[in-house]
């Protein structure tokens, strides 16, 4: 009755899922699987923080109801900014360990955006990569649309 038990807990609250894009290289690589601890949309609000890969679903545009990971780089209320391939959160730079000298793009340039409530904004950290699509392109996330986070930092 206990490995039913832990099976069933692992059952609802983990689950496994593809990588397809190596737009976040080096912390996921493209093919691999990933862990995801499956969350509601109230345990997104309490346990996804600035700096959790996630894992979510676009709702908009071509590409609607696919599924991808990405890295929340702001959450609602704050505001963030790119000014040569440098992340801003309130006027102060992002330190992002995660993103490699070779993955920014030193011509990308954003002015402040807002991030509504209930929305995060999340990027890759591949950012140099073409067909990298995240908030840049599409605009916050909404917390309906986040499925979980990622295991991995």
């Amino acid at each position: 009755f206990g490995v039913l038990w832990v099976g069933l807990i692992f059952y609802r609250n983990l689950s496994c899922a593809k990588v397809f894009q190596s737009g976040m290289m080096p912390a996921l690589s493209d093919e691999d699987f990933q862990a995801i601890y499956n969350y509601n949309e109230r345990e997104v609000r309490d346990k996804v923080k600035a700096g959790d890969i996630v894992y979510y679903r676009r709702s908009i545009g071509a590409e609607k109801n696919k599924f991808y990971f990405g890295r929340v780089i702001a959450t609602e209320g704050q505001q963030v900014a790119m000014v040569n391939g440098e992340v801003l959160v309130n006027d102060k730079p992002l330190p992002e360990t995660y993103v490699g000298k070779d993955s920014r793009n030193p011509a990308e340039f954003f002015t402040g955006i807002v991030v509504p409530k209930d929305h995060y904004f999340i990027a890759n950290d591949n950012r140099a990569a073409n067909y990298a699509k995240d908030s840049r392109s599409f605009g916050p996330v909404s917390v309906h649309a986040i499925l979980g986070k990622a295991t991995s930092r």
